[in-house]
This record gives C-alpha cells, sequence and structure tokens, in this order.
C-alpha cells in the first residue's frame, strides 16, 4: 500500500515511476559512497603528504645498507615494473627497470634501489609507509598534548602569523579543522524552539549552557545560550540569548535536531505527517501549535540577539 502522498498524487506514469525510484536508490545510494569516498580521500591525503617521504625514507635506508632483496625474480621486475616498447627473445615485453638492472653500465646501489622500488610494489610495503604515519601523527598529538608541546607549536604559530599571506589564511585553516576535528564534544542539553528570527517564525534551537551573569542581573530572569542551526549545514548558525521562559523544550534528541536540520525539515521525529492545506486558501496562516509561554512585547522580545 502507497503512503497518502504516493495516493493522491494522480495517475502513475513510467515517467513518475522512474523519478521516484531514480530518487530512492540515489538516497540509499549516495550515503554509503560519499563515506567511502571520504575514506578514500583521508587515505590519499595522508599517504600523499606524509606516507610517501616515509616510503622514501625506507627506501633510502634499504639502499644505504648495501643489500639487495633476493625475493625479487625477473619475472617480478616484467610485471610490476613499466613497460616499454621492447621485447625480449621470449616475447614477453620489457620494463625499464628490466634493462636497467640488466645493463652493465647501471651502477651497484641504483640497481639496489630498483630491486627494492619492485619489492615494495609487489608486497605492497609502501601500506607500512602509511601505518608509521598514522604512529607519526599519534605521537605528534601526544607530544603537543604535553606542555612542552603546547608552549613548541604556540611558537610555531606566532612565527607563522608573521607571515604575509599565511597569516590571512591560516587562522581560518584552523578554525574550520578545530570544528571538524576536535575532541570535545559539544555539551548540549536540551533541544528547544525559539521564536526566532523574527515575532511568529520559529526554530529549532540546542541549549548550551547558562546565560551571561551580567545579563541575569540585569533583566532578572534566567537566561539561556541557545545555538539555532542553519540548514543544511548544523556546524553554522547563530549564537543566541533568550529568557528561560521563551524556550520551548522539544521531545528531540541531538541526533534527531540534526537531521532535522540537515534535511531542511523534511526529516522530523516520527515523520509526523500535517493534514493538507484547504485549497481555498493555500497561503492562509493556521494557528500554530507551539504557543509562546509569555506575550509577546517590545521590551520582552523572544529570540532577541544578544
Amino acid at each position: 500500500m502507497g503512503t497518502d502522498a504516493e495516493n493522491n498524487a494522480g495517475p502513475r506514469t513510467f515517467g513518475s515511476d522512474f523519478r521516484r525510484f531514480f530518487l530512492r536508490g540515489l538516497s540509499g545510494i549516495v550515503p554509503p559512497l560519499l563515506t567511502i569516498a571520504i575514506l578514500f580521500w583521508a587515505y590519499g591525503f595522508i599517504d600523499r603528504n606524509i606516507g610517501q617521504y616515509v616510503t622514501e625514507g625506507m627506501l633510502r635506508l634499504m639502499v644505504s645498507g648495501g643489500s639487495k632483496p633476493d625475493i625479487v625474480s625477473d619475472a617480478d621486475i616484467l610485471k610490476y615494473g613499466e613497460p616499454i616498447d621492447q621485447f625480449d627473445d621470449q616475447g614477453r615485453r620489457l620494463t625499464r627497470e628490466f634493462v636497467l638492472v640488466k645493463s652493465n653500465r647501471t651502477p651497484d646501489k641504483f640497481r639496489a634501489r630498483i630491486l627494492w622500488e619492485i619489492a615494495f610494489r609487489k608486497y605492497r610495503l609502501d601500506l607500512v609507509g602509511f601505518i608509521l604515519a598514522i604512529i607519526i601523527i599519534y605521537f605528534v598529538g601526544f607530544f603537543l598534548a604535553s606542555f612542552i608541546g603546547r608552549a613548541t607549536w604556540q611558537g610555531v604559530e606566532r612565527a607563522f602569523f608573521r607571515i604575509p599571506i599565511v597569516k590571512a589564511v591560516y587562522p581560518h585553516v584552523k578554525q574550520v579543522t578545530n570544528v571538524v576535528l576536535s575532541e570535545r564534544k559539544l555539551d548540549v542539553s536540551g533541544v528547544v524552539a525559539v521564536e526566532f528570527p523574527s515575532p511568529g517564525q520559529w526554530s529549532v534551537g540546542l541549549v548550551v549552557g547558562e546565560g551571561f551573569d551580567e545579563l541575569k542581573n540585569k533583566l532578572g530572569d534566567d537566561i539561556l545560550r541557545v545555538f539555532v542551526m542553519y540548514s543544511p549545514t548544523p556546524f553554522t548558525g547563530f549564537a543566541i540569548m533568550i529568557r528561560r521562559a521563551d524556550a520551548i523544550p522539544l521531545r528531540m534528541t541531538l541526533d534527531e535536531a540534526v537531521r532535522f536540520c540537515v534535511s531542511c525539515g523534511v526529516v522530523a521525529p516520527g515523520e509526523e505527517r500535517l493534514p493538507p492545506l484547504e485549497p481555498q486558501s493555500p497561503w492562509r496562516s493556521q494557528p500554530h501549535a507551539l504557543k509562546p509561554a509569555g506575550d509577546y512585547n517590545e521590551k520582552s522580545r523572544p529570540g532577541g540577539m544578544i
């Protein structure tokens, strides 16, 4: 049985069915694909900027030892090397590495490096460089968590702020990374509805704490700090302070509030459906289910921005 919206949508056609099922397919496929794409991007970012340099250091360390990998055969050099337009007597396509290894003019140190590169490709030893990069990042974070590490990094940041171009970009990049990668959890004590940004318009907000003492003493009332999220990016919005009496608690969790914001109000807790608007007055405002706790006046404006 279809939903009420589908039943009232009129006669079904191939085009409408195709559009509906296509959108449903996208809604099911896109989230996991985006997750996988982000993970691959993170792997590539770490590998390109750290892992490759670690792998290069491992290669140089192996070559400097003067040893050659005995686990690499001629077939491996032909398989994992860079192909060229030359063939041997057996009809096998040669590779650049194979020609250099077999040449008597190739220095032993360079020949050893080529063999080690083939070994790294065959046994995916570049993953060792990626794992070492993860370990290095961990120890950098461990060092920065110490008193000496924080003091050292503060000195490095002060040096960054003295560079003309860097000082205009670095603070904004740091703010973004702090929001995304910060280990500090958002301390939300509840989800509320506030009359914001203007009377008669209600927004979903997160109660993040008590208001400033100066404001409470001035107004003689309890004040709440509320973060009103923007759709579809819940990490942007307005930080406002309102009277506690003007905040209406909602039976909504933090995750439900974020989903409500990201979906632009489409996904609501319980997926409650409103009755259709009357055809004769589609734009006539209906009595709102939420009533402000106190009378609205200019002196006590709920949802006012401080």
